[in-house]
């Protein structure tokens, strides 16, 4: 996952599955951002 600020590569925060969501944070802004995960089929 790439940052859409900065276009930096972002790190998985592991341990932190909030909802179902995973969570990032970016090495350049710091910016975090949640992701869902894809359902599976």
């Amino acid at each position: 996952m790439t940052c859409p600020r900065c276009r930096v590569k972002m790190k998985e925060l592991k341990g932190h599955i909030y909802h179902g969501n995973r969570k990032w944070k970016c090495a350049g802004c710091g910016k975090v951002k949640m992701q869902k995960p894809r359902p599976l089929k």
